[in-house]
């Protein structure tokens, strides 16, 4: 999945949303609203900044970034408090993906992660499809396995087919 510029906002104003967008942002911040919590600038920014990642998958790093860009005032502990709070309220879902940082992405669907270790492409895919490695590790283990916080590594279908040594 090829990682999207953000659109942001102007620091002139930081209060409207961003210019792609507007109607998906508006819906995280009701949705936001619902489950009790305030719509501050932070929060709006933070929002705002993955709505215009689109599919990318951000470490709290490069979220803080992009969201310095059209909100300087927005500092980088904010931001990673914002995705403590926007995890809490199901608007945002972290992943481990290989041996990187943490990455977060909004997402209505719960799923899990396929990457594969020769280009680093990174696959969404159904939670349920791990489903039997879930049951057999409760039945045999009583292990309670969360499925949509790991990723699965491999190679895509590309990188599968290359010759040997190219990738």
């Amino acid at each position: 999945m090829a990682d999207h510029e953000p659109t942001t906002t102007p620091a002139t104003d930081r209060h409207a949303p961003a210019t792609t967008g507007d109607a998906e942002l508006e819906a995280h911040l009701r949705r936001l609203r619902a489950r009790g919590h305030r719509v501050t600038e932070p929060r709006r920014a933070v929002l705002a900044t993955l709505v215009a990642a689109g599919d990318a998958h951000l470490s709290p790093q490069e979220l803080a970034e992009r969201v310095r860009e059209g909100y300087p005032d927005v500092h980088q502990a904010t931001v990673y408090r914002t995705l403590d709070l926007l995890q809490e309220a199901g608007l945002v879902f972290h992943s481990h993906l290989g041996h990187r940082p943490p990455v977060y992405h909004l997402s209505d669907v719960e799923h899990s992660h396929v990457v594969c270790v020769g280009c680093g492409a990174t696959f969404d895919v159904p939670s349920d499809l791990y489903a039997p490695v879930v049951d057999r590790l409760a039945s045999e283990l009583g292990f309670v396995a969360d499925p949509a916080h790991v990723s699965m590594t491999g190679r895509c279908a590309s990188c599968a087919d290359a010759p040997a040594g190219g990738g």
